[in-house]
């Protein structure tokens, strides 16, 4: 099954993100980390809290995992949060 598009309005919302990406393709965090060239431990903090990550290592783990970035105008949300 082929995940939809998802909207994320937080960083928090980053590190579920991942976990479902990597859970959706039935790979353990182990083997995420061996793509990653990392360990198990520093994919357990990602998909913990992904907020400190760099950007190149957000576009490279979202690369491992298959799927891509896309920047668009924010629109108004009823729940928008301030500088987003």
């Amino acid at each position: 099954m082929m995940m939809k598009s998802v909207l994320l309005l937080k960083v928090e919302q980053l590190s579920p993100l991942i976990r479902s990406l990597r859970e959706e393709k039935g790979w353990s965090q182990a083997e995420l980390a061996r793509m990653l060239n990392t360990t198990q431990q520093a994919v357990s903090r990602m998909e913990k809290d992904a907020s400190g990550l760099a950007f190149a290592r957000v576009y490279e783990v979202l690369s491992v995992l298959d799927t891509q970035l896309a920047a668009e105008p924010r629109r108004p949300f009823k729940d928008s949060i301030e500088g987003w």
